[in-house]
This record gives structure tokens, sequence and C-alpha cells, in this order.
């Protein structure tokens, strides 16, 4: 399944905007994402230089429509946002298209 089919089904199962799905994808297929990563990430969706708490919005944003689903981003502050083993599975596994495994 392509990138843009795995982010579309993200979107579906997990009621995400286009961007969150993007943001949920990065966590689901890297051990840490981060600042920079989201900052990168938002600037592919807006033509505007990101705010300096635009990665915090939308780890805010991400965090209070998984938690539907009993999953919580984390932060390790100094390295990034990660999900735990057990919340990564959890997601992968209300998914169709099998995600790469971090």
């Amino acid at each position: 399944m392509t990138d843009s089919a795995q982010l579309i089904e993200i979107e579906k199962v997990f009621g995400l905007s286009p961007q969150l799905a993007r943001l949920l994808q990065l966590l689901l297929s890297k051990d840490r994402v981060r600042k920079t990563d989201i900052s990168d990430l938002i600037s592919t969706f807006h033509s505007a230089r990101p705010h300096h708490n635009a990665d915090r919005m939308e780890i805010y944003r991400l965090r209070s429509r998984l938690r539907n689903h009993g999953v919580m981003v984390l932060v390790q502050y100094g390295e990034g946002y990660y999900l735990s083993a057990a919340d990564k599975s959890v997601l992968r596994g209300r998914l169709r298209t099998p995600l790469p495994v971090s």
C-alpha cells in the first residue's frame, strides 16, 4: 500500500486531519519525533513559518483525538515525542494495512 493510502486509512480510522494523520504516521514509524520533525511537517502543509509553539499545539490536538482510543503521546524532554510499544501495537491493530514496526 502506498504512503498516501496509509494516510487516508489513518485519517478515517482515527478521525484525524491530514496533518495529524501524518504526525501519527511519524510517531508510529520512529522511536522519537523531534520538535524539528513536527515543524518540518507543519511547513509542508502551510506556507508561513510555524509558530514557535506549533509542535506542542499539534501534539495537544493529536492527544485529544487519541484519548478515545486509550493511547497517549508521551514526551521525553530534550529528546522528543513518542508512543509506547504497547500503544503502537494498539494503533497498528486497528489498521487494516500494516505499518512498519520501529
